[in-house]
């Protein structure tokens, strides 16, 4: 999320002019730098929990890989897909605690790897 923030914010200062150049700049294929960006489509409440995530989070719990399935729905579905998905979410919302560490992980994991966007 952080790298994607710096892409975006290069963008916007004109730092660079196009993901080319932002792909030049940091040895990444134009693709990479899509993916990164394309979080930023995210629901505010998704980069929020992300962003709260306690350090040492296992990195099972929240993959990048599983929040850019979220960045092709809609909004209301990526929060409806992350209520199911992602441990602690549904909690995180209701509440101004951080997000879950490890309860729930396994089961939300087989859960939602096999789902179709």
């Amino acid at each position: 999320m952080a790298l994607a923030a710096e892409f975006q914010n290069l963008l916007d200062t004109g730092d660079v002019r196009s993901r080319t150049e932002l792909a030049e700049r940091f040895e990444l294929t134009r693709a990479r730098v899509t993916q990164l960006l394309n979080l930023l489509s995210l629901a505010p409440e998704v980069i929020a929990f992300v962003r709260a995530l306690p350090p040492g989070t296992p990195a099972r719990q929240v993959t990048e890989r599983g929040l850019r399935r979220l960045t092709s729905l809609p909004v209301a579905k990526q929060i409806a897909r992350a209520k199911a998905c992602l441990p602690g979410f549904a909690a995180f919302l209701t509440s101004s605690v951080e997000p879950a560490t490890t309860r729930g992980v396994e089961r939300a994991t087989k859960r939602c790897s096999g789902q179709q966007r």
